[in-house]
């Protein structure tokens, strides 16, 4: 698989009518996704959320930094904080958003077994 698969996987929740306007469904959605891609394609997801943080869009960055926490993908911690950073300058998305990327953060740096190659 790809960064474009997992793309188009991660997508599927995004063009959900059913759930684009809620945030907690939108969010475990994307989680339910995102931990089958972990186990099939970690590499094409670490890409496709790594695309989310770097385009500074106010769904995709926030939803990429809840996902990066909860699937505790160390390997995006350089890029979560860039863009933490930029959040508490005041140059980028909304802050109030500056919340989910601390938490994000802090997971991060919490002993857990999904550290150690997913779930």
């Amino acid at each position: 698989m790809s960064k474009e698969s997992a793309l188009a996987e991660l997508a599927g929740s995004l063009e959900d009518p059913a759930i684009e306007k809620d945030g907690n469904l939108l969010a475990e959605s994307l989680r339910q996704r995102a931990r089958r891609l972990l186990q099939s394609d970690r590499s094409g997801l670490t890409a496709a959320l790594r695309q989310w943080l770097e385009v500074r869009d106010d769904v995709l960055s926030i939803q990429a930094a809840i996902l990066i926490g909860d699937l505790r993908l160390s390997e995006l911690r350089s890029a979560l904080h860039q863009v933490r950073n930029e959040v508490a300058a005041g140059r980028a998305l909304r802050p109030t958003s500056l919340w989910l990327f601390d938490t994000a953060i802090a997971t991060l740096a919490s002993p857990n077994e999904l550290d150690q190659g997913g779930p």
